[in-house]
């Protein structure tokens, strides 16, 4: 799997770089900081670290992906063209991205 850059507006980057300067331990400039030794970080890392962002924030029943849902589809009804989607999310097949949009 390859990295990307995933655009923020200005809200929604502070409310994540807020939870990030919060944590005790944490060094890197990341959002999601890179796993040990340099290794990406772990689905399984990723969704523990979403869940203690969404119970920090007091917002339930909520996992990871359905923001990814949301937004493909938010992007589809605002007009984003789909190879500008597709980049952002990392879809890198059709079929994938049109499991993920709920228009």
């Amino acid at each position: 799997d390859t990295g990307r850059k995933v655009p923020f507006n200005d809200q929604a980057a502070a409310a994540l770089f807020s939870w990030r300067d919060s944590r005790p331990r944490h060094i890197s400039g990341y959002v999601f900081p890179v796993g040990k030794r340099g290794r990406p970080l772990l689905a399984a890392t990723f969704c523990a670290t979403f869940k203690d962002m969404a119970q920090r924030a007091k917002v339930g029943g909520v996992r990871s992906h359905d923001y990814r849902h949301s937004f493909v589809t938010r992007a589809l009804e605002a007009g984003m063209d789909i190879r500008t989607i597709m980049a952002i999310t990392g879809h890198k097949t059709a079929a994938m991205f049109i499991r993920y949009s709920h228009p």
